[in-house]
């Protein structure tokens, strides 16, 4: 009888102490499950808000159908953009590789102001070239979701490549003094830049603003080493890659090529040679139509200057245009410039028609590196958010900062606000020139740029606005900043 005595006496009794201590228990572990949650809804609150990436893990998330990315790339001495279109349609707008060390040698050479420049060098490091890190970045950031998903080992296929003008940094040097870079299979041209990114990347099609292979009339005389590289290039290439000349006003040149009709997405071509829309933005023209009003870009005035217009000058010569998705706009306008006589009159103004048959937009590039930036152009296209893609010393100029401050941005309800500049690179000695005034409008001046447009909320939905927003990822293609959600302008369209 003990041990069934002992067994008795041993079984727990449920006092009321028992019973609060249970409940208590319970209540902690309900605590527990809905921190959880907590954790998991600000993970993914944080998430929406950083444009898709992780506050955790600093790294974007990937594209999915129905955004728009545009990166903006810092590799060097390049200029490099990289393009997802709303369906998957892929783009890169330039692929450039200075030889720095030989421009520098050429700049001092010169004199003031040019043999104190600095030039940077491939980023994050030398041991691969601009166009080598180009193609890194499109390895990690392509768009998974589309129908073309190669394996690590296929090469990926560009759907676009645009070629805003034939200068070293936007095509690659292609002199004979590029030593440090491999030649083609044939020996016949070097791979840097444009020929480099196309060794590793396939391309469907190449757009630029026309050469003599094309048989269209040029005013830039091909004797550049340069320009001639690329036009070897071309010739070797023409059966593999479809080659054509910019159709300025054209709204259907380039396009999404996987779901068109799903996105109210549109590229119209602005500008190309010293052809450009003929007439003012107007907000009502449906951005799918072409527009066939064109003339042609005048020299002004009689000087030597003058005749040096008429020939143009390859900045001159870039392409520009206009994305619009839904309501939000961006300007791409290549190197843009302004030719003056010696005195200082305007010879050949190719900024202020290019801005006019812009219109106003949400983001643009700054047109040359910010040397490009005219009071036109911030009255005419007017964005909020300027994207500098540098690599020299002496970009921007202050003059262009100074013009930038005292023209502020007009928002949808009048009041003014002072613009953003993202800077994918710029020398700190010209940040400190500039000083803590001028400073203030940069709200980066070094990284990776991306602008990320959501789509268009529903027809019928007259209060909820487009938004889009801007990361900036470091060396290691890490998020290191975020701005934004922005409203996009509103238009009348």
């Amino acid at each position: 009888m003990m041990p069934l005595l002992r067994a008795r006496q041993e079984k727990p009794s449920w006092t009321p102490t028992r019973w609060k201590s249970a409940v208590l228990l319970q209540l902690l572990g309900l605590i527990a499950l809905f921190v959880v949650f907590i954790q998991i809804r600000d993970e993914k609150t944080e998430a929406h808000s950083l444009g898709g990436s992780s506050i955790r893990s600093k790294k974007l998330l990937p594209w999915r159908p129905g955004l728009l990315d545009i990166h903006h790339l810092q590799v060097g001495s390049s200029v490099s953009s990289f393009v997802i279109m709303p369906d998957g349609t892929t783009a890169l707008i330039d692929c450039g590789d200075l030889n720095v060390q030989q421009a520098l040698r050429d700049w001092k050479a010169m004199g003031p102001p040019f043999d104190s420049l600095n030039l940077r060098s491939p980023h994050p490091n030398d041991s691969k070239t601009p166009a080598g890190w180009v193609v890194e970045y499109l390895e990690e950031f392509w768009p998974k979701s589309t129908q073309q998903q190669p394996s690590s080992k296929q090469k990926k296929t560009l759907d676009y490549l645009l070629v805003t003008h034939f200068h070293a940094d936007h095509i690659g040097d292609g002199s004979p003094r590029q030593t440090d870079r491999s030649k083609s299979s044939s020996g016949n041209y070097i791979l840097s830049g444009i020929p480099e990114l196309v060794s590793k990347v396939n391309v469907k099609k190449i757009i630029d603003r026309g050469s003599p292979m094309n048989k269209e009339a040029d005013h830039i005389a091909m004797e550049d080493a340069t320009i001639k590289n690329y036009l070897q290039f071309m010739e070797e290439n023409q059966d593999f890659i479809s080659f054509e000349q910019f159709q300025v006003g054209s709204a259907d040149q380039v396009k999404m090529q996987r779901r068109p009709h799903d996105y109210d997405f549109h590229i119209r071509v602005l500008k190309s040679n010293l052809q450009v829309v003929a007439i003012p933005h107007d907000p009502h023209h449906p951005a799918k139509d072409d527009i066939t009003q064109v003339k042609t870009i005048e020299n002004s005035g009689d000087s030597s200057t003058a005749e040096h217009a008429a020939h143009g000058d390859e900045n001159t010569m870039s392409a520009a245009f206009v994305f619009e998705y839904g309501n939000f706009r961006y300007y791409e306008g290549g190197d843009q410039e302004i030719i003056r006589s010696k005195n200082g009159d305007i010879v050949l103004d190719t900024i202020g028609p290019t801005a006019s048959a812009a219109g106003k937009v949400d983001v643009a590039t700054l047109n040359h590196h910010g040397h490009g930036v005219s009071k036109e152009y911030l009255t005419d296209i007017d964005p909020l958010i300027m994207i500098l893609q540098g690599w020299s010393s002496d970009q921007p100029p202050k003059r262009s900062i100074e013009m930038i401050a005292s023209m502020p941005y007009k928002t949808n309800d009048k009041s003014t606000i002072p613009r953003k500049i993202f800077a994918t690179d710029m020398f700190q000695n010209r940040l400190d020139e500039f000083g803590p005034e001028l400073s203030k409008l940069f709200a980066s001046t070094s990284g990776h740029t991306v602008v990320r447009v959501h789509p268009p909320p529903p027809k019928e939905d007259k209060t909820e606005p487009q938004m889009f927003e801007v990361l900036v990822l470091d060396g290691n293609r890490k998020i290191k900043a975020h701005h934004g959600h922005f409203p996009v302008r509103r238009t009348e369209r």
